[in-house]
């Protein structure tokens, strides 16, 4: 237990190396000026979701159980996928360095101690995003908590809900692993996963909510039935994975892949093939197309021209690897006589034309709220862009583990802050201005 508890740590260590060591982080100024956007930003969304709650008016004595039913089972689903892309992602992109593999294999452990550290390695970074989830839906208990006692129970059935979706995916993985004995088998799991988990949030939880709102059961027998069988699944998942054999999955992920990539305009094309010739890319749009696909399958073309409308400005994730993706090579921006403004520039033409999609199809079928996705989608490229130059994938092993977790949360953040059309707009201009920012001072930092 002591050998796994060392190589734990030392993961940790190992993974963490690199996130401070960026030029824009060494002076403290650049510290100050990343916190106060990220407190800022959270701040934000608190305001706008405590808004709309004291709006509504509802409070959890006010509704009938048929009401209290569905919000319940609704927190259930959306914690249940929050889970499954936690798992997705501390499998996926959380990537343990060379440097510490060789480590770990040349000293003197057991690979069960290695294997047993590296999973809880991974569980514990799923975890903490997880929380992060729940701290941001923690407000909303309120409707669905009557008293301490159920209060309690909610607090303890969405922890629940964590450990048995990691569990059973987790086991899923190495049943798949197993089976195909194939080192492509994990990537195509982690996809399949990441499908079905948006096709739940996109289509099928609001099947089982209505089920369950009109089930007729009483609100706190619900909660019990519910507590019940999450208590007795996680404590059989725990089990499981105590008494099997299970190895842990090592990950390895090429930094680029060699995609074709059409005459473009001179502006754009550099950054383009920047960010394409990555497996991230190429990810992202294979689950888009997917997604649409089975949206056609499910509902009308018209519902599914409505759903490209608000769903293209999620590939703005795309741009998550271009900071690593040009990373090597942006010494020699000076030589090339790229400036930053120059830069600046050629990223906000570049996510303005990508963004192009949702605008025409958007004015094409008449959708509403185009301009603010069309908005949104900008403003997703750029915090994708930020947050790849604080967390460069290539200079620590958690970095891409945080790059995510840190755009989920702020999508939860730019959905809250389409209720009001300025928020939505100056939001894509403070991202927009904060790359520039970014770039100067990284420029400058770099010398």
């Amino acid at each position: 237990m002591n050998d796994t508890l060392f190589l734990y740590r030392f993961f940790i260590k190992d993974a963490l190396r690199g996130i401070a060591d960026k030029p824009f982080l060494r002076k403290k100024s650049g510290r100050v000026m990343l916190g106060t956007v990220i407190v800022g930003a959270y701040a934000a969304y608190i305001f706008f979701n405590v808004k709309s709650v004291a709006d509504m008016g509802i409070k959890a004595g006010d509704v009938n159980d048929s009401l209290l039913n569905l919000t319940l089972s609704s927190f259930v689903n959306v914690m249940t996928i929050a889970a499954s892309l936690m798992f997705v992602f501390s499998q996926a992109s959380m990537v343990i360095t060379n440097r510490a593999l060789f480590f770990a294999k040349k000293l003197p452990f057991k690979n069960k101690e290695v294997s047993r550290a590296q999973a809880l390695f991974k569980i514990t970074l799923a975890a903490v995003g997880y929380e992060l989830f729940l701290l941001c839906a923690f407000y909303g208990i309120k409707l669905i908590a009557k008293n301490a006692w159920q209060w309690i129970a909610v607090f303890l059935l969405l922890h629940m809900v964590f450990i048995v979706t990691y569990g059973i995916l987790n086991i899923l993985l190495q049943l798949t692993v197993r089976i195909f004995k194939h080192r492509k088998a994990s990537t195509v799991y982690f996809i399949v996963v990441s499908f079905l988990t948006m096709m739940h949030f996109e289509e099928t939880r609001f099947t089982v909510d209505y089920f369950f709102g009109r089930s007729g059961f009483q609100y706190n027998n619900l909660l019990i039935i519910f507590f019940v069988a999450a208590f007795v699944l996680s404590s059989i998942v725990i089990a499981f994975h105590l008494l099997a054999d299970l190895r842990e999955i090592i990950v390895f992920k090429p930094k680029f892949i060699s995609v074709p990539c059409l005459p473009m305009p001179i502006r754009v094309s550099w950054h383009l093939k920047a960010v394409l010739r990555t497996p991230h890319a190429c990810i992202t749009l294979l689950l888009f197309i997917f997604l649409v696909i089975a949206r056609v399958q499910w509902g009308t073309y018209k519902e599914c021209m409505y759903s490209f409308v608000d769903s293209w400005p999620l590939t703005g994730v795309m741009f998550l690897p271009y900071c690593d993706s040009t990373f090597d090579m942006r010494v020699m921006n000076l030589h090339y006589g790229i400036k930053p403004v120059k830069e600046w520039f050629m990223l906000i033409s570049t996510f303005a034309i990508i963004m192009l999609p949702t605008l025409a199809v958007g004015l094409f079928y008449g959708s509403n709220e185009t301009v603010l996705y069309y908005f949104m989608g900008i403003s997703l490229c750029a915090v994708s862009t930020l947050i790849g130059f604080i967390f460069p994938r290539s200079k620590g092993g958690m970095n891409e583990f945080f790059s995510a977790l840190i755009f989920m949360l702020v999508i939860v953040m730019l959905i809250i802050l389409m209720k009001t059309s300025w928020g939505m707009y100056l939001s894509a201009a403070v991202f927009s201005v904060l790359i520039y920012v970014f770039l100067n001072a990284d420029r400058r930092l770099s010398k």
